[in-house]
């Protein structure tokens, strides 16, 4: 090497060496490189399940241990990490466990930044994460990047827990099992032998392995706060909010939006996508941030809660009320015959063995989360149930082997997540409704609406027996009689049908057509988009179904309020009237051209208009023909 390259090589060294020493004087950015392998240690925010979660549902966790490089923090504490479920199997009872399988997307710090990452999920046992490395064989790895990239999955099973870490080995025959979220080392056939669903509650604990490395401003890191940026906060360069991931903010939001029209799914308190769109619609309408998320501004909107300490529900339920409760519901399924009073007796212990035994349970004689949950103690979230008040119960066969049972409910507050717990003896079927409500509600007047469900599979049953607080409803269904309630889903010899959903399902259409024409409802302001002309068919169109969705309003008010069967028909026949009028409208205008959307909502509403049986005196042919 020649002098002039070696002076060459010496400056540049120099030079680099001085701009690193300016950029220190300066405070400008330093950058470090977090390497492949590195564990990032997780608390979950977002409640997933292999029961209600669906592949694309999106969650965060909590950075809960600090990561540095070189003496510098690069992932501080309180740092979100964003994911998405990519796979998910339900369990088989009693033989398959579910499963969940994960991806993580991007760190968000508390500044608003956010690091594009690439991590697999991992257990903090380091024993755990041992087994797993040594048991995967090599069929079952796949490229990824500079290292070998391992199918880590949530695994549904575990002593008490929701889920255990670990790899499906062997062309998906075995897996390699690590220490999981809340459990303990173990043998695969414990885990995958009994069919439980892979639950993840919000603050279990688990790992991220970071796949392909990254690097991060450390200039940058801010220890401080807890706020939760999303690509429409980057892109609008709008201020973030905090995200409500809570099962009951997500419970209580599901549970404020099916009573607006927006959303028809249970309300489990999973952020799917069903959730998700029916956020999306709610935000359009409301002319908020459309993210799909449910942020401050749009739980506000909703009209619930940002700010409740949810405390996590106890492992054993012990409680007098709760006692009692479990104890008829075990006499009514034949386990005990002892007195009704609240006491953990020997013989209430030996009930609920000889239960759990029948079920494949843990043994214990103890109230614990899936006993409970078995007798609905509990609901699927883990929350204790209360009684509700039941009003006109019903009952009906609606083929050899269904039957639809229909009734109003009466909750101190709107939000409740209502959900029933059934069972059959003999040739009775059992039917306890129950309640939980969520502690984002607002309000104390008494909340009324219908609740109907339908069941399949009872050819064999002829008498129901709906249990209230105070008194039981039986049915029979063979002679039509009745004791403490009335008979069958009809008033006066009318079906009145499912008075709820169609409400619902009106508004639905009303909404999705409205969205077609690019028209906005905030809180009943109707404002239109002045660069578009609406044709003279569309505005009819929109006319009849702002008559139609009224109509199902009122006709959900009546059957809730009014048990007068001349009251009832009525609206029945005005409701139908109103269909009818649309319909000919829709068939009259042959060159309008309905969504996709639109037409299914339509589809789905004649669908249940068609359950209610009247008889219209006034087909209005002098109207429209």
């Amino acid at each position: 090497m020649n002098k002039y390259y070696q002076r060459m090589i010496s400056f540049g060294l120099s030079l680099a060496l001085m701009l690193a020493v300016v950029a220190l004087a300066s405070g400008q950015p330093l950058a470090a490189t977090v390497p492949v392998g590195t564990i990032i240690a997780l608390k979950m925010d977002t409640y997933v399940s292999s029961d209600s979660s669906q592949v694309g549902d999106r969650f965060t966790a909590t950075v809960f241990r600090a990561v540095s490089v070189d003496g510098r923090t690069v992932v501080p504490v309180g740092a979100k990490v964003e994911g998405h479920v990519t796979s998910v199997t339900p369990a088989e009872r009693g033989s398959k466990a579910g499963t969940l399988a994960v991806a993580f997307d991007r760190i968000i710090l508390a500044n608003g930044s956010s690091i594009p990452v690439d991590g697999t999920l991992t257990t903090l046992n380091e024993e755990g994460r041992r087994k797993i490395e040594q048991d995967i064989s090599a069929e079952d790895r796949i490229s990824g990047g500079s290292r070998t990239r391992r199918a880590v999955i949530f695994i549904g099973g575990g002593a008490g827990a929701g889920a255990v870490i670990g790899a499906v080995t062997g062309g998906g025959q075995g897996a390699a099992v690590g220490a999981g979220v809340g459990a303990v080392l173990g043998t695969i056939g414990v885990f995958l032998g009994k069919g439980e669903k892979a639950e993840v509650q919000p603050g279990s604990e688990f790992g991220m392995m970071v796949e392909r490395s990254f690097t991060a401003d450390t200039s940058t890191v801010n220890v401080a706060g807890d706020r939760v940026f999303h690509d429409g906060d980057y892109n609008s360069g709008a201020p973030s909010q905090t995200i409500l991931t809570s099962v009951d903010a997500i419970r209580s939001a599901q549970a404020a939006l099916r009573n607006r029209g927006f959303y028809e799914g249970p309300l489990n308190g999973a952020m799917n996508q069903a959730t998700r769109a029916a956020i999306r619609n709610f935000q359009h309408d409301r002319n908020l941030s459309v993210s799909g998320d449910l942020d401050t501004a749009t739980a506000q909107a909703l009209g619930i809660s940002t700010d409740v300490d949810n405390p996590p529900p106890p492992n054993v339920f012990t409680s007098a009320e709760t006692i009692r409760y479990a104890q008829t519901t075990l006499r009514d399924r034949g386990y005990y015959n002892g007195q009704i009073n609240g006491q953990m007796t020997t013989a209430t212990h030996t009930a609920i063995r000889q239960l759990q035994q029948n079920n494949n349970l843990p043994v214990n004689g103890d109230l614990d989360m899936r006993t409970a949950q078995l007798l609905g103690i509990v609901s699927e979230a883990g929350y204790e149930a209360k009684p509700i008040d039941i009003v006109n119960p019903r009952a009906e066969r609606l083929d050899r082997d269904s039957i639809r049972i229909s009734m109003d409910v009466h909750t101190q507050g709107s939000g409740w997540e209502i959900f029933v717990n059934r069972f059959v003896t003999g040739n009775t079927l059992h039917v306890y409704v129950r309640g939980t409500p969520s502690p984002y509600t607002q309000g104390t007047t008494t909340d009324h609406r219908p609740f109907t469900e339908t069941y399949k599979n009872l050819a064999n049953v002829t008498r129901v027996n709906i249990h209230g607080p105070q008194r039981d409803f039986t049915v029979d269904l063979l002679g039509g009689s009745t004791t403490g309630g009335t008979t069958g889903g009809t008033t006066g010899g009318t079906s009145i049908g499912n008075p709820r959903q169609i409400a619902t399902l009106a508004l639905r259409l009303l909404q999705s057509y409205q969205r077609d024409l690019n028209i906005r409802n905030n809180r009943g302001q109707i404002t239109f988009d002045s660069r578009r002309n609406l044709e003279q068919n569309e505005v009819q169109i929109l006319s009849q179904l702002n008559s139609l969705q009224a109509a199902a309003q009122l006709y959900y008010q009546l059957t809730v309020s009014i048990t007068d069967p001349d009251a009832v028909r009525g609206g029945a026949e005005a409701l139908v009237r109103q269909a009818r009028l649309l319909e000919r409208l829709m068939k009259r205008y042959t060159q309008l051209t309905l969504s996709a959307t639109v037409s299914a909502d339509w589809q789905r509403l004649q669908a249940e208009l068609a359950q209610i049986n009247v008889t219209d005196a006034n087909p209005d042919n002098e109207i429209i023909r």
